[in-house]
């Protein structure tokens, strides 16, 4: 919930053309404690984390900075 510089989804919310209900960080914010939930997955093995880091992104399709950043 930073600034522009630390908080990449508020970023990309701002800056995704068809979200033209958020112009500035503010609306982002906003958006996201409307719309964003976060569930936890604990798992120590760290070949099952990554099967699970897959599935899940091929389940969600995720919008947002998965490509970008690896």
């Amino acid at each position: 919930m930073g600034d522009l510089s630390n908080a990449r989804l508020k970023k990309y919310l701002v800056n995704d053309p068809v979200l033209k209900e958020i112009t500035d960080k503010h609306s982002a914010k906003s958006f996201i404690r409307e719309n964003c939930s976060v569930r936890w997955i604990t798992e120590e093995d760290f070949k099952q984390r990554g099967y699970f880091e897959g599935y899940f992104t091929g389940i969600l399709k995720p919008q947002f900075g998965v490509y970008e950043e690896h």
